[in-house]
């Protein structure tokens, strides 16, 4: 992992290449700036005011019309043509200045070379330095949308999770449910066993009356409870429900052994249960 304030050889090349540009625009085009200005004072006789503007105009005109040109996608081509041309004459203009200046240092037939030197370096660096610019705005603009799309994925997965986990408690709440209503069942069902064991002159009182009928009466015997369709097991079932409901992952042989019984009885006895209710095998 690179060390704090350091850079990649990409970023490195593109800081030295946007410097370099910013040293050629401003030495090449202050310096044609200040020739052409010189030679408007001293060989024009102008006022300073519109010797300045006289030295600063063209190689403005320039930068600009290369910036409208680019960012201009369909512009016809005699638009184009123009600007170019426009462009050619105002360095003309400016070299044409320098060369004045220069006339009697720089060798024959050559004075306007420098001229058209120093403003061709300084409207390339000025159209590098745009295009940088540019770039560094849609890199800006495309992480900014990254961003954006990213907090719209993250607030979209946390919305299924909510989602996911609401489904998650009503299946709870309904399997709670079902299981506290199969657990209130077993509990009736387990009391009236109850009372019917526990209520036997009940039934001697019954059997006394039937035999003094004799054999002429329908011979009805008393009802036991397994003939009123109440498992033997009630009681051991109706813990059980307590006891998967507290621990809804116990396994069929721990149940047994909790229950006192064989483990094999404990399983069939959670899966019979587990039937029952919704969900109660989770």
């Amino acid at each position: 992992m690179p060390a704090m304030g350091k850079h990649s050889p990409t970023e490195a090349a593109n800081t030295r290449a946007r410097v370099s540009a910013w040293l050629v625009f401003l030495s090449m085009a202050g310096t044609t700036m200040a020739f052409q200005v010189y030679h408007s004072i001293e060989h024009g006789k102008m006022p300073w005011p519109l010797a300045v503007l006289y030295g600063v105009v063209p190689l403005l005109i320039s930068m600009l019309v290369i910036e409208v040109v680019s960012g201009w996608d369909d512009a016809p081509k005699w638009a184009r043509g123009g600007a170019y041309l426009i462009i050619g004459g105002a360095m003309f203009l400016s070299a044409a200045a320098t060369g004045a200046v220069v006339l009697h240092a720089a060798p024959d037939h050559s004075s306007l070379l420098f001229g058209l030197l120093l403003d061709g370096a300084a409207i390339l660096a000025a159209r590098f330095l745009m295009t940088a610019a540019k770039r560094t705005a849609a890199m800006a603009q495309a992480a900014f949308a990254a961003a954006v799309e990213a907090e719209q994925s993250a607030r979209a997965e946390a919305e299924a999770g909510r989602d996911a986990a609401r489904r998650d408690a009503a299946d709870a709440t309904s399997r709670a449910e079902a299981l506290a209503a199969k657990l209130a069942e077993t509990d009736t069902a387990a009391a009236r066993h109850k009372g019917d064991t526990d209520a036997p002159g009940t039934a001697t009182a019954r059997g006394a009356s039937s035999g003094r009928r004799g054999s002429g009466s329908s011979g009805r015997k008393s009802v036991t409870p397994k003939q009123q369709n109440v498992p033997d097991d009630i009681d051991t079932q109706a813990e059980a429900l307590r006891i998967l409901a507290a621990k809804p992952g116990i396994s069929g042989s721990e149940l047994g052994r909790q229950l006192g019984v064989q483990p094999s009885y404990g399983r069939r006895l959670k899966q019979r249960l587990s039937e029952t209710v919704p969900g109660g095998g989770n």
